[in-house]
């Protein structure tokens, strides 16, 4: 039936409202004839599809409103903590008595970033193994994507009644597969070299196909009234199979990313309760219910929605607090929990092209998503017995506050290769709160109890330190050990982690005498932590940075363990390069973390004194 019909017979939008409420009242004494035969319910996937499709394009602009709205809860909090001052000592001082006075300039070593070390030389125990860890979930990944492609594009053209040839077999696969490169981007990090190959190789073999298809003897295609060449016929036929995935930059885009996959399924359950309240008022009951609500002056679809999505909202409550539950009790990490997301909309895509080929057997496609996940949770299960089996070593990541993006693209570069070899402890501020916010901490904030992550009060402490998560998640990555504190709460707890972190990587790019944050933790390093495993990252001016750290060093406290120093502290030059900083990082922590002190940096490094 034509709804629109309905208005006198005219399919005039203005004159259908004008006339909105006689229509609808027709409408429903017409269907309460038959009410067995309701007009909208939905016959086949369309409406789940549909629905999927509203709850990505509402996770985008929610989740950014969340996320602005959980950076103003942190600066709220962190204000809180400093007013109430509970933890906070009175400020560092250095009395004559504990300094070295006349010290010799401190050991300085220069070094340029490289992105050309080869991951193996590695020797340390954690970081050669987070270099193959990341190149077997690299293996792990494309296998079960290109296995999911396979046996999706043999489902479907065999519930399509559609011949199964090498060619078909090819770009069904290329079509299919496409969410391989997305996993694998993802996975590396923004390394844009890694993405140009990727991309390279996977258009090239499109494109050969293409070139080989243009010198058969395949004949031109009309589609939608175009003709399209041999040439073209194989970009069409992989576009409209991944044209879909697209979608997935709705949740998966780089702001949103963190808290993507658990938003989605609070608004893919809210969006199926709409479309269930849709069902519900084709009913003949819902159709008297809504005949005698036909005087409110609401758009009665947006009024089913509203209705439907309100009624399922505690059920995705539940449903994002047993992720919540699932992720606490470590039976997957947030990046599987992306992934796996990934994979599950490929799966629905699938799912609702075979329904709509040859009915209720198309769901069928949901056993290639168990295919998927029993690859992966065996590829992986190895990376994990492989990372417990090692001691992890643990990084402190501090920073300059200011060059959010920046410490955004910096933060996924080296989580992305760091995190296998152990955690990233950090101090929480805004500038990160969209990269390295979990599952559990975003229910926390959605639940209003984000406040029991702050360290406020003297106790909050060694709590916080106590809830420190050292164990590898099932995929064998390590988590990001976050502590919220107040403006000078931090203080107490930077210095803790300097005491119990491995390796301290400073990020001091835009390092200027306004940070006076910086100064303290620079002075904190040299009488807290052996110089030989602290790694300050810089532009290429370091003067002022060599001047302070001068400075530093002859106030250093009788009791550092830096009086008797063998090593020296490396100053990175990044050279804007990102991947390549990340890179020679690495290369730095293996030779500080091996068991043998044989650095490997000493052809790249230059020693230097403070102030040349």
């Amino acid at each position: 039936m034509n709804l629109w019909a309905l208005s006198d017979g005219r399919n005039d939008r203005a004159e259908f409202e004008k006339h909105s409420n006689e229509a609808w009242r027709i409408y429903f004494a017409l269907l309460a004839r038959n009410p067995l035969e309701p007009t909208f319910i939905p016959q086949n996937t369309d409406a789940i599809f549909m629905a999927f499709m509203f709850a990505s394009m509402l996770t985008l602009p929610i989740g950014l409103i969340a996320l602005a709205r959980y950076r103003r809860v942190i600066v709220r909090w962190m204000k809180a903590a400093a007013e109430a001052g509970a933890i906070n000592g009175p400020v560092r001082t250095f009395p004559r008595a504990h300094l070295v006075q006349e010290q010799s300039a401190i050991p300085l070593l220069s070094v340029k970033a490289k992105r050309s070390e080869r991951a193996s030389r590695f020797r340390s125990a954690a970081i050669a193994g987070a270099a193959r860890a990341s190149r077997r979930a690299a293996w792990v990944y494309t296998v079960a994507g290109l296995a999911f492609a396979s046996a999706s594009a043999v489902l479907y053209l065999q519930l399509s009644g559609i011949e199964i040839t090498w060619p078909r077999m090819i770009l069904m696969v290329l079509g299919w597969a496409w969410p391989v490169v997305l996993t694998l981007a993802l996975l590396w990090g923004p390394d844009r070299r890694r993405l140009g190959l990727l991309l390279i190789g996977y258009f090239g073999i499109l494109f050969t196909f293409c070139t080989r298809t243009a010198f058969s003897e395949v004949p031109p295609l009309d589609v939608w009234g175009v003709t399209l060449s041999p040439f073209v016929q194989p970009l069409f036929f992989v576009a409209n199979v991944a044209a879909p995935a697209l979608f997935l930059l709705l949740f998966l885009n780089r702001h949103v990313r963190a808290i993507g996959p658990v938003l989605l399924v609070l608004m893919i359950i809210v969006g199926i309760g709409g479309v269930a309240a849709m069902v519900g008022a084709s009913t003949y009951a819902g159709m008297k219910l809504f005949m005698r609500l036909a005087f409110l002056h609401v758009d009665w679809l947006v009024l089913i929605h509203v209705i439907g999505m309100v009624l399922f909202l505690p059920l995705g409550w539940l449903a994002i607090a047993w992720i919540r539950y699932l992720y606490d009790r470590k039976w997957f990490s947030e990046q599987s929990l992306v992934f796996d997301s990934i994979w599950l909309f490929e799966t629905l895509m699938l799912c609702h092209a075979a329904v709509n080929a040859a009915g209720p057997i198309g769901w069928l496609g949901l056993s290639v998503f168990a295919a998927y996940k029993l690859i992966t949770w065996i590829g992986l299960r190895l990376l994990a017995t492989a990372a417990a089996g090692r001691p992890p070593d643990r990084l402190l990541l501090l920073r300059t506050f200011g060059f959010r993006k920046r410490s955004e693209r910096f933060f996924d570069l080296l989580g992305a290769r760091w995190r296998y070899a152990g955690p990233i402890q950090l101090i929480a501020a805004p500038d990160l709160a969209g990269r390295s916010i979990d599952p559990d901490e975003f229910l926390d904030f959605l639940s209003g109890r984000l406040r029991h992550r702050f360290i406020i009060e003297p106790g909050d402490l060694e709590r916080r330190f106590a809830e420190v998560d050292n164990r590898p998640d099932p995929d064998g990555r390590y988590r990001v050990n976050e502590f919220f504190c107040g403006n000078d709460g931090w203080r107490s707890a930077v210095t803790r982690l300097m005491a119990e972190s491995d390796l301290v990587a400073m990020d001091l790019r835009g390092f200027s005498a306004g940070n006076q944050g910086c100064l303290f933790e620079l002075q904190s390093l040299i009488d807290i932590v052996p110089v030989a495993r602290v790694v300050l990252l810089t532009d290429t001016d370091t003067w002022f940075l060599r001047q302070t750290l001068a400075e530093c060093w002859q106030r250093m406290d009788g009791a550092s363990p830096n009086r008797q120093a063998t090593g020296a502290l490396t100053l990175l030059q990044t050279g804007g390069c990102d991947v390549a900083a990340v890179t020679t990082l690495l290369t730095i922590a293996d030779s500080v973390l091996a068991p043998t002190e044989t650095p490997l940096i000493s052809a790249a490094a230059a020693p230097s004194a403070a102030g040349q």
